[in-house]
């Protein structure tokens, strides 16, 4: 009986982030199974929201969000197919299968309106210092190579 080996490489992604150009300006590896996280504060109520994104199929799926008011535009129903679970300190919709689209288009505010931020790889990016009042492109493409 013959034995071989077959080696097994991790599929990856990589996550771009452009600006309306089309110039990139963040490039960064992403595995099954890992995202990010996009906070910002929303406009009229002054609370944060948090949105944590996964990749899964070759795209972005929105694994959870977390709120703390329920006012003006913010998500007050379960998703199909997940669960909400109220804390003292807010509400979190867990699941629910919700594909992004492909660009996520994101716009960043400024210090002033939405203070929005990423955490990539539990690394803090201040997206609304570094680019702005700018609109964004989040897109993931498959990765090449280790």
């Amino acid at each position: 009986m013959a034995s071989f080996l077959v080696p097994i490489l991790p599929v990856g992604y990589r996550l771009v982030v452009a600006d309306r150009t089309g110039t990139i300006l963040i490039r960064a590896p992403l595995f099954l199974g890992h995202g990010l996280l996009l906070r910002s504060e929303h406009s009229l109520e002054r609370s944060i929201l948090e949105d944590r994104l996964v990749v899964c199929d070759g795209a972005l799926w929105v694994w959870w969000s977390f709120v703390r008011t329920y006012n003006a535009g913010i998500p007050t129903e379960v998703p199909k197919g997940g669960v909400m679970r109220v804390t003292d300190t807010g509400t979190a919709f867990i699941g629910g299968r919700r594909r992004l689209p492909d660009p996520l288009v994101y716009r960043v505010g400024d210090r002033d309106l939405g203070k929005n931020e990423a955490w990539i790889y539990n690394k803090r990016v201040c997206l609304f210092k570094i680019f702005p009042k700018r609109t964004l492109s989040f897109s993931v493409v498959p990765r090449q190579g280790f």
